[in-house]
């Protein structure tokens, strides 16, 4: 898990609601939004292993608010980025959203004539057994249902 809720923090540490790994010799950044609603990263410096408490540098600007949102990245593990063309009140806490995949880097990518190259925002790597031991059962089923009108 990559993402999720800030439980505390403070500008140079923050709490996380789900303990990650870090791996020795990997680069973390860690975005949390900030309560003014800015989006900010920072570094993570702490030691490698797993914890839910992850320490940053330079400190944030502000303090993270409790229960807001944080999302961790690797250099080999990229979160996917969206931008959103609509959004509509459904009802209550429910609500439709419209996005479009999002690549900063799709416009110079194109201009320079580069191919565009997959990132890896998934860490799922290999091709699942193929199942064994299944079984088929067919059987026939009567619906007595009446319409009326």
């Amino acid at each position: 898990r990559m993402g999720g809720r800030i439980i505390a923090a403070d500008v140079a540490s923050v709490t996380l609601d789900s303990e990650v790994v870090i791996e020795s010799g990997n680069v973390y950044t860690l975005w949390v939004v900030l309560p003014d609603g800015v989006v900010e990263s920072r570094s993570v410096v702490s030691s490698p292993g797993t914890s839910a408490l992850l320490n940053v540098s330079p400190d944030f600007s502000a303090i993270p608010e409790a229960m807001s949102v944080w999302v961790l990245a690797s250099a080999d593990l990229l979160p996917e980025t969206w931008r959103v063309i609509s959004m509509t009140e459904v009802k209550g806490t429910q609500a439709d959203i419209t996005a479009l995949a999002y690549r900063q880097d799709k416009y110079a990518e194109i201009e320079a004539g580069l191919r565009l190259e997959a990132l890896p925002v998934s860490n799922i790597n290999g091709i699942p057994d193929v199942p064994t031991d299944i079984q088929v059962i067919e059987s026939l089923y009567n619906c007595w249902c009446a319409h009326h009108g």
